[in-house]
């Protein structure tokens, strides 16, 4: 009997190793899971984070678009821009200042050449107005000298007939 109470004993023993084991194995395994979904989360991450940037980078913006006075021009009319430029042509903060005056510059010039064309459709206008009212004029001359005509004619045969009597 003994070597039955020993039997069950080893058989109690090996199924609590065992279940032990498993425990072990399955706490292990949900470890082993937790980092590997963690890697891939990383994983996605970082590949979504490099689409991103690829898509930054190829972002044409609309100031690039512009035909912007060209940038050996601007730094020539602007010294002082021409001086931060030279000192550390690669910076991106002075490159990014300068794109600004440039834009700045080029918002001006625009002003400017909308200021002129508005100052020309004005003149234009007085013009065209003024032409209207030097071909009303004429048309006024011409009526006026048909007039004379016609005058002119009945009072040479007025004339005529004074003359010869």
């Amino acid at each position: 009997m003994s070597v039955i109470v020993d039997l069950r004993l080893g058989n109690w023993k090996a199924q609590q190793l065992i279940n032990s084991t498993k425990e072990t194995t399955a706490k292990t395994k949900h470890e082993a899971d937790t980092i590997l979904l963690d890697i891939q989360n990383i994983y996605y991450q970082h590949k979504h984070l490099n689409r991103e940037i690829d898509q930054c980078e190829s972002f044409v913006s609309k100031h690039e678009q512009l035909d912007l006075v060209p940038l050996e021009q601007f730094l020539e009319e602007n010294p002082h821009l021409k001086e931060e430029h030279d000192k550390n042509p690669a910076s991106r903060n002075v490159n990014h200042m300068i794109t600004l005056e440039r834009l700045k510059d080029e918002e001006k010039r625009r002003l400017e050449l909308f200021v002129t064309k508005t100052r020309l459709h004005e003149t234009r206008n007085k013009l065209n107005l003024e032409i209207k009212s030097l071909r009303d004029g004429l048309d006024d001359v011409k009526a006026y000298e048909t007039q004379l005509k016609r005058l002119k004619n009945e009072t040479d045969q007025l004339r005529k007939l004074v003359y010869e009597h």
